[in-house]
């Protein structure tokens, strides 16, 4: 909402814009009116109030679903875009925004989008597979799959539209001991193995933030698989496995962070599945943020002066998020 910026104007109205009750008893001189009018002392007037907009200081993070691994000897699934920001000024408002916890992808499949309004996080790209199969078409997304994917980062500041995570490793055509590289992470690319000894590509590394209090790493690559040797997942990615060792870790869900490559061998493994994504949102403990039924989320109080919400599921991508 915003007041009037022409014709009547009331005090009345300034209940409505600071979320409190239209009867509420109300006076120029509230600590409220003075912050909506932006008059910290001294004259005051209904004038002072015109196109006047109630706001609140927002921060959050958006991670989206990593990617799942390659099958047979595949590449490590890629980290889900990793995006935040502190110090948003939010125009309070009865208009909904869309939120989606975007999914980890299956075996081969990239992750899905994470969505808070008009921000977006790419899903995490794909490991790629070197028996293929009905997969490898989407090694790119936030942080690129293993063995050949391209994550977001093409300029700017890390955690913005731009640049969103890192490239996976490269494939290692070692000899009779091929290895795949570890899924991009948020922070750094997978590794590509190194002949001849070197074990399969690891993941990348995560990101590190303490918007709820306390500190978590999250959206890790997942590890690459070969045939000897098998990659680590980095910051909940999921391990790459080795000859014969069957389908590859699953990413730790709510992380965002990628699958690890199946095995190679004569018993080829499937990828395994990308963590989901997850938002978090912090705001002022003098707001709140309503969801729709189909979100699942928990709130944190504990931080002074603010609710902090994690939203770790939503049932559609038409679910949403008002805050007053």
């Amino acid at each position: 909402m915003v007041m009037p910026s022409s014709g009547p104007i009331s005090l009345g109205q300034t209940n409505t814009e600071t979320n409190k009750s239209a009867t509420a008893e109300v006076s120029l001189n509230d600590a409220d009116v003075r912050t909506l009018f932006d008059r910290a002392s001294g004259e005051i007037s209904l004038l002072h109030g015109r196109g006047k907009a109630w706001t609140v200081d927002i921060e959050y993070v958006v991670v989206a679903g990593g990617g799942g691994g390659g099958y047979g000897r595949g590449g490590g699934g890629g980290a889900g875009g990793f995006r935040f920001v502190t110090g948003l000024t939010h125009t309070t408002t009865t208009v909904a925004q869309t939120i989606t916890v975007g999914a980890g992808g299956a075996s081969g499949t990239q992750g899905s989008n994470s969505v808070l309004g008009s921000v977006i996080s790419t899903g995490g790209g794909n490991g790629w597979g070197e028996y293929g199969g009905t997969q490898n078409n989407d090694l790119d997304g936030g942080s690129g799959g293993g063995s050949g994917g391209d994550g977001i980062n093409d300029s700017g500041t890390f955690g913005t539209l731009t640049y969103q995570g890192h490239d996976g490793g490269d494939y290692c055509y070692c000899s009779d001991t091929h290895r795949a590289g570890g899924g991009g992470g948020a922070t750094t690319v997978g590794d590509t193995p190194i002949p001849p000894q070197q074990t399969t590509g690891h993941g990348g590394h995560g990101a590190s933030t303490s918007i709820t209090g306390s500190v978590v790493t999250i959206a890790g690559g997942g590890g690459g698989g070969g045939n000897w040797g098998s990659g680590s997942g980095r910051n909940g990615g999921g391990n790459g496995v080795q000859w014969n060792g069957g389908t590859g870790g699953a990413g730790t869900v709510n992380t965002g962070s990628g699958g690890g490559g199946g095995s190679g061998g004569t018993s080829r493994g499937l990828g395994g599945v990308g963590g989901s994504g997850v938002i978090y949102l912090k705001i002022s403990d003098t707001n709140t943020a309503v969801f729709s039924s189909g979100v699942t989320s928990s709130l944190n109080t504990s931080v002074s002066g603010f609710k902090i919400y994690t939203v770790t599921a939503t049932s559609t991508t038409s679910e949403t998020v008002t805050i007053s």
